[in-house]
């Protein structure tokens, strides 16, 4: 039975999803999390905290699921709501840029569609994939 209500959801939010393609997007609305919402940290916090301040034309939004932080990141200046109210769905559909440091999840993932996703990770996962396989430096010490 909730198997098939999840598909029953799926399939009348689809039209949602591709319709989302059709909103005009603002390219001077940036929306931001980090850590599924859960925290203010690492670089979409950094990028956030220099836009501002040294860009103002442009309207950068936090999306938290946190109380606490809602609370803190007000004290910056800056916008910030909650991940699953109107206001986060309403700028999500709105902004042209989505920034991220985890994932779509730091934010509210199902009104993206259509946006530039930019991922602000640390390094690539890709790193080490090579020095992983011994085909390919065979005779080589493999070193993680």
């Amino acid at each position: 039975m909730i198997k098939t209500l999840k598909y029953i959801l799926f399939l009348l939010f689809l039209p949602l999803w591709w319709g989302q393609y059709l909103i005009p997007r603002n390219k001077n609305i940036w929306v931001f999390g980090a850590w599924y919402g859960e925290k203010f940290s690492d670089n979409s916090k950094y990028l956030y905290l220099y836009l501002l301040k040294n860009h103002p034309e442009i309207k950068s939004i936090w999306l938290t699921r946190d109380r606490n932080l809602k609370t803190e990141i007000k004290k910056t200046g800056g916008y910030v709501y909650y991940t699953n109210s109107i206001k986060a769905v309403y700028y999500s559909l709105l902004a042209k840029n989505i920034i991220v440091s985890s994932g779509k999840k730091d934010v509210n993932y199902l009104f993206i569609n259509g946006t530039n996703k930019i991922q602000l990770w640390h390094g690539s996962p890709l790193k080490k994939i090579g020095l992983a396989n011994p085909i390919f430096f065979k005779g080589l010490p493999c070193q993680s």
